[in-house]
């Protein structure tokens, strides 16, 4: 198999297009290998309308989103894992762990926009300083599940670099 730049090899750049996993192929995370190449970050913590997230769900699409989300144990590795094999760039949780993600995620997460920052800036930078906007974080963001109002959005990275730049990197070869 061939390296290209930054170590991204073929099979991970098709996988990130989408082309490893048919959408009539419900089972996508088992294409998926375990690997330090992927990882994923605590973007924001998004607003919902009234309850209902802009990301559509995609509970029981996969063998390892059977079990109820509330309970379910590594929610957000388990949620990455479902998003990385189907090719999408971000995946959010929502009212407790409910995974969703889709093909235009990008465009649409913010579209009510973003209510609470991360767990990072309020304790790093702004703890002292914006102590209401922390606060609000803490209660309802904190658990990066989301809540009934709230969903946390997460990016997937490869090998460090943003999934969109990569693609933006390959477009262009």
């Amino acid at each position: 198999m061939a390296t290209l730049q930054f170590g991204v090899t073929i099979q991970l750049v098709l996988l990130i297009y989408g082309r490893t996993c048919a959408a009539e192929d419900w089972n996508c995370s088992a294409k998926v290998e375990v690997s330090s190449l992927y990882y994923y970050r605590d973007h924001y913590c998004y607003k919902t309308n009234m309850g209902i997230p802009p990301i559509p769900s995609i509970e029981n699409q996969d063998l390892i989103l059977m079990e109820p989300f509330v309970s379910r144990p590594d929610k957000v590795q388990k949620c990455a894992k479902a998003s990385v094999g189907r090719g999408y760039k971000n995946f959010a949780l929502f009212n407790g762990g409910e995974c969703r993600s889709s093909w235009d995620s990008t465009a649409t997460y913010n579209v009510y926009g973003y209510e609470r920052t991360t767990n990072q800036y309020c304790y790093n930078y702004c703890y002292l300083f914006c102590y209401r906007r922390c606060y609000n974080y803490l209660v309802y963001c904190s658990t990066g599940f989301g809540d009934a109002s709230m969903m946390n959005l997460y990016r997937l990275h490869v090998d460090g670099i943003p999934i969109d730049n990569i693609i933006d990197y390959f477009t262009v070869l």
